[in-house]
């Protein structure tokens, strides 16, 4: 979000185009800043300090909680958000699970390609894209 041209860094601003509260964005900002990924420049603006970082960087609890909170917002996009403006798609199947630790590694470097893809052209709005593998057993 900090490298949009009408990049504002008042929290209100910030929580306005998150569709969040003032409280969230604050707290967020707070985060990004102790894990060193958010830093204030010479004239006081937010600036990314790091490029992007997986969530095996990140303790596991925010990781989970980043998580909830995107499929959550998933779920809204899904009603509210033009079809041209989004992609969702699903695939359910039956695996050999010895294959988990190659398609998790497939799947990393799918998300590496997309960022590259998706960040070397004009940055005009913030998109979040997440990839889930999962049992739908209970074990």
């Amino acid at each position: 979000m900090t490298f949009k041209t009408d990049f504002s860094s008042h929290t209100s601003d910030i929580a306005k185009k998150l569709g969040i509260s003032v409280l969230e964005a604050e707290l967020a900002i707070e985060r990004l800043q102790n894990l060193g990924l958010l830093t204030k420049d010479a004239q006081g603006k937010w600036q990314k300090s790091k490029g992007n970082i997986s969530d095996l960087e990140i303790a596991s609890r925010p990781g989970t909680d980043r998580h909830v909170q995107i499929l959550n917002k998933a779920s809204k996009a899904i009603r509210e958000q033009d079809f041209n403006m989004r992609e969702f798609h699903s695939v359910t199947f039956c695996i050999d699970k010895s294959f988990l630790p190659d398609a998790k590694e497939k799947i990393r470097h799918f998300l590496e390609d997309m960022n590259l893809l998706l960040e070397s052209g004009a940055r005009e709005e913030v998109y979040e894209l997440s990839v889930a593998l999962f049992s739908l057993e209970k074990n």
